[in-house]
C-alpha cells in the first residue's frame, strides 16, 4: 500500500479517536454504547498482574508531536485461576485530563505524581465514562514463556518479561476508525509497576483502508489501594464485636 503524504497522514491521526485521550461529556439524555465484548487468552506464565493499573503511553507523532494514551486496567483472577485482564471505559478525573492535555499541547510527556495515583484510586469506581464505539476487545497476556517466533524476534518486543497485546474492533459508529492494536513489551519493573515498549498500530478507512503506526514507550503505575474510610472502619469494629459473641 503506498503511503500517505506527511500532511494526510497527520491530518487523519488528528481526527482519529486514540482510546482514552479525551473523555467526552454526558447528560442524562446521552445513550451510551454498551460496553465492549471482551476476551483474555494467557500465554505461557506472566507475573502476577492482579490489582488495578493507569497505564501511560507515550508516542512520537511526526510534526503533530508527542501523543498520550490512557488506559486503565482491572486485573483479577478467572474461576480457572488464571489472569483475567480487563479494559475499563473511562476516563482521567477533570484537573488531570487538563493536565495530560496540556503537556500533550506542550509537546511533553505526561508523568502522573504520587497524589494524582491515589486521586485515581481513590475516584476508581466514579471515573468518568468514555463514549467509544468499540465493540470488542481481544486481550492476550504473554508471559516469557509464552512467546511466539515473532515476539523473540521483534526488536519491540524481543527483550520482554511479559506482553499485553490488544485489539480494539470498532462498532460501525467508529468511521472511519476500523481497529486499533496495542502492544505493551514491559521490559522490567519500576518503584510503581512497569516501563517498557509501546507500539499502537490504527487502522481507518478513508475512504481505502490506512494503517498507522506510532512507537514509543509505556509506564504502567499499580494503583495504592484506596484508605479505608472512617464509616467503613467503624462498621468493621461492630462486626468483630458481633463475631465475638457468637
Amino acid at each position: 500500500m503506498r503511503a500517505l503524504p506527511a500532511v494526510a497522514l497527520l491530518a487523519v491521526l488528528a481526527a482519529l479517536p486514540i482510546r482514552a485521550q479525551e473523555p467526552v461529556a454526558t447528560t442524562t439524555t446521552t445513550t451510551l454504547p454498551p460496553p465492549p465484548e471482551q476476551h483474555v487468552k494467557i500465554l505461557g506464565t506472566p507475573p502476577d498482574l492482579t490489582g488495578r493499573w493507569l497505564v501511560v503511553g507515550d508516542v512520537e507523532a511526526g510534526g503533530a508531536g508527542r501523543r498520550a494514551t490512557v488506559a486503565f486496567w482491572e486485573v483479577g483472577k478467572a474461576a480457572d485461576g488464571q489472569l483475567d485482564l480487563r479494559v475499563r471505559s473511562v476516563g482521567l478525573p477533570p484537573p488531570l485530563q487538563k493536565a495530560l492535555d496540556d503537556a500533550g499541547n506542550q509537546k511533553r510527556a505526561w508523568v502522573p505524581a504520587p497524589a494524582d495515583l491515589a486521586a485515581i484510586a481513590a475516584d476508581w469506581d466514579r471515573l468518568p465514562q468514555q463514549l467509544l464505539p468499540i465493540g470488542r476487545i481481544d486481550t492476550e497476556v504473554a508471559g516469557r514463556d509464552g512467546f511466539d517466533d515473532g515476539m523473540k524476534a521483534e526488536p519491540t518486543t524481543k527483550d520482554a518479561t511479559w506482553i499485553v497485546r490488544q485489539v480494539e474492533t470498532f462498532l460501525p459508529s467508529g468511521a472511519p476508525m476500523m481497529r486499533q492494536v496495542l502492544l505493551y513489551a514491559a521490559l522490567g519493573p519500576s518503584d510503581d509497576g512497569y516501563t517498557g515498549n509501546y507500539a499502537l498500530l490504527m487502522l481507518a478507512a478513508a475512504p481505502f483502508p490506512i494503517p498507522i503506526s506510532l512507537n514509543g514507550t509505556f509506564h504502567a503505575y499499580r494503583l495504592p489501594s484506596p484508605s479505608r474510610g472512617l464509616f467503613a472502619r467503624i462498621l468493621d469494629v461492630f462486626t468483630g464485636c458481633g463475631a465475638g459473641r457468637r
